[in-house]
Order: C-alpha cells, then structure tokens, then sequence
C-alpha cells in the first residue's frame, strides 16, 4: 500500500484530538491483523479481491469506471481487474510490514 488517507472533519473536535483517535484506531487494527488466523486474513483478502473483480451491475456504473480512467488520464481500463489479481496475492506479513 503506497498510501492511506483518512478524511476526518468535526465540528466538535481539534484536529489534535482526532489525530489521536485516528492513531489509536491504526494500533487496534495493527494488533487485530496480527492476532488473525491465518484463514481469517485469506477470508478478507478474498472478500476484497471478489469485490475488485465484480461485473458491474449496470451501464452507469460500467460507464463511470471508464469515465473515471479517462478524467485521470491513465487509461488503463482493466485497472480494477488488476488490482484484484494482486490483491489476492498479498500475504499477512506484507500488510503488517
């Protein structure tokens, strides 16, 4: 994973006090990926590729992905394909690393 964004905004809160909240969320999901069964983490890894490499379910939303391709101008249409194929290749330990 290159990068991971979290998008937080409040009212309520400082940005201080949501930072905090957003650490100790990563060290919860830290931990809960290292105590995980080894058949666990592969049910969520194939979950996630299954989801990469759904048909779409009408033209608007098949349209939309092409148009998405082009506006970013990388043209790879087959990029949803893709990263569900790689994906299902990640190991417990990459994700930890």
């Amino acid at each position: 994973i290159k990068s991971l964004l979290f998008l937080i905004q409040s009212d309520v809160r400082d940005p201080n006090y949501l930072d905090e909240r957003v650490e100790a969320f990563l060290e919860r999901f830290r931990t809960r990926l290292v105590e995980m069964d080894a058949e666990e983490f592969d049910t969520n890894v194939q979950a996630v590729k299954k989801n990469f490499l759904e048909k779409n379910k009408n033209l608007g939303e098949e349209s939309s992905k092409y148009w998405a391709v082009i506006t970013d101008k990388s043209y790879v249409f087959r990029k949803w394909t893709i990263i569900g194929e790689e994906v299902g290749k990640i190991t417990k330990d990459q994700v930890i690393a």
